[in-house]
């Protein structure tokens, strides 16, 4: 395969300094930024597992219903659950003025999956848990 030759006043500079990088140019240190990521992303998932699809199971539960028995414009599977979403990540990003924490990496995408698996599990407990102080310890 041959190289293409490089562009007109091109210089390849073997040694040396590095030059300065340029004005406004901020390099982030991934080591500061690694765990605040892994946490937020593994709190992204709890809200989504708790909250999003928490909230949204009920309703979503009814639609299906409502689907079954041929209930016209009924809303697609998963409707409910997906615009809580929506309105959890506009809460977090504060109305799009912060940048929605996406997964990049193979364990981001783990730490965000355990955090939702964490929501998910607290999203059964913590109504079973209501049912069981309301009964009383006698009982």
């Amino acid at each position: 395969m041959d190289i293409p030759p490089p562009p007109p006043g091109f210089v390849l500079e073997t040694g040396g300094d590095i030059p300065p990088p340029p004005p406004g140019f901020v390099l982030d240190d991934p080591r500061g930024t690694n765990l605040a990521r892994t946490v937020g992303l593994v709190a992204k998932g709890a809200n989504t597992g708790l909250i999003a699809q928490g909230l949204g199971a009920l309703p979503d539960l009814v639609a299906y219903g409502m689907r079954t028995v041929g209930v016209p414009n009924s809303p697609p599977p998963g409707f409910y659950t997906g615009k809580v979403q929506q309105g959890l990540d506009y809460v977090t990003t504060l109305g799009g003025t912060l940048p929605d924490l996406q997964s990049r990496t193979q364990g981001e995408r783990v730490a965000q999956a355990v955090g939702q698996g964490m929501g998910q599990a607290a999203s059964m407990m913590i109504p079973a848990q209501g049912v069981a102080q309301a009964r009383g310890p006698d009982q």
